[in-house]
């Protein structure tokens, strides 16, 4: 299991980092809850939280895509 710095995960999930935090401060990803931090206090994410960011993204795509569609 890879592990990644904040900004190697914003690039592989997409994401501006402010969105990353928006989305944090309103726990829309609860998986998100459980990252761990290193001795300096800055997040450690794994593939595991890409996969959750990738799905809540498809999910949300497809809802917005569905009340766009005619």
């Amino acid at each position: 299991m890879a592990n990644y710095s904040t900004k190697e995960f914003l690039r592989k999930i997409g994401v501006s980092e402010s969105t990353l935090r928006r989305w944090l401060s309103e726990n829309r990803i609860p998986q998100l809850n459980n990252v761990k931090r290193d001795w300096k206090g800055w997040r450690i994410w794994q593939d595991e939280h890409v996969e959750a960011v990738l799905e809540y993204k498809n999910r949300k795509w497809l809802s917005f895509k569905k009340k766009g569609e005619k």
